[in-house]
């Protein structure tokens, strides 16, 4: 779990229940389940997070609406309803809205952090962040933009990113290095086709001039990146 939800979770004051409703043949429950549980864990208590076999439990899913799996419900309300795997800062917000009564100023810092985050400085020499907010500026705005596609569970995009910090300095001025999390970040995932991560988006002068996919050695991935120079 990120350090920010860490911290985000140590603000609970409230107790709350999650359910996360889920099906044996669903490839993508059990990430869903292992976050709520998280969450739970990190809470101390506060939090309670329950696993639910939904065809085990008809009446139940049926009570909660249950259409799609998995599928996250907050506290028995419906109006919390969410379907899919909830990217971890998402969720993590929504399970603070009801257990935390410093939600509102919790929410109004990151927004502000978020913000300053996203600046596009000139010639930068670490990766900026980008979101589906600046990708387009940021897309128009650097000569030569190379954009890792990663999410925070993914262990080969683990691997690559101090590859990417690294030719950020190597080539600064030169090569502007980004990231996006595809998963706080679907509309570029989608409009890209992101299929698999990490993916490398390469853009020149605005426009897509190259992809590579896969934690590639700072080798490889430095001698294909110089021919674009």
């Amino acid at each position: 779990m990120q350090k920010a939800s860490k911290d985000k979770i140590r603000e609970v004051d409230k107790d709350a229940f999650i359910q996360a409703f889920i099906t044996p043949n669903c490839p993508y429950c059990p990430r869903a389940v292992l976050l709520a549980n998280r969450i739970a864990i990190e809470a101390k208590g506060r939090i309670t997070s329950e696993c639910v076999e939904a065809t085990e439990n008809m009446k139940l899913a049926t009570k909660s609406n249950v259409s799609s799996v998995p599928q996250q419900v907050m506290n028995e309300d419906m109006a919390s309803i969410s379907i899919g795997v909830q990217p971890e800062g998402k969720f993590v917000n929504d399970v603070l809205s009801y257990s935390s009564s410093k939600y509102t100023e919790i929410i109004a810092s990151e927004q502000a952090k978020k913000a300053e985050a996203e600046k596009l400085v000139d010639a930068p020499n670490i990766p900026v962040r980008l979101t589906d907010g600046n990708f387009e500026k940021a897309k128009n705005k650097y000569p030569l933009l190379v954009i890792d596609c990663w999410a925070e569970w993914c262990v080969p995009c683990k691997m690559i990113a101090p590859v990417i910090e690294e030719l950020a300095k190597d080539y600064q001025g030169k090569i502007t290095f980004g990231r996006l999390d595809v998963d706080e970040n679907q509309s570029v995932a989608m409009q890209y086709q992101i299929m698999s991560i990490p993916t490398l988006l390469i853009f020149k002068n605005g426009k897509k001039v190259g992809q590579k996919v896969g934690a590639l050695p700072k080798k490889v991935l430095e001698s294909e990146l110089v021919k674009y120079l």
